[in-house]
């Protein structure tokens, strides 16, 4: 049977410092796309791509999980 490991609850100060990590980051992964990626207040972020959203929303879940956050789509 394979056990499950949980991950530690980051500090609040860490959560912080990876949430920076993610604007400074998450070009990254749009390069090869043309990306304009613009930080607005509140820690949303606008990504304006022409790939597709699906894609789109992929690229931004591969950014965040590699910090080991994750986040809610504003619709």
């Amino acid at each position: 049977m394979h056990e499950q490991k949980f991950r530690e609850e980051l500090s609040p100060d860490e959560v912080d410092r990876r949430i920076e990590s993610f604007f400074a980051e998450v070009g990254r992964y749009f390069e090869d796309t043309g990306a304009v990626i613009q930080p607005i207040q509140g820690g949303i972020v606008s990504i304006t791509t022409d790939a597709s959203q699906k894609e789109c929303d992929e690229r931004v879940k591969r950014c965040l999980n590699s910090l080991d956050l994750y986040a809610e789509k504003i619709k």
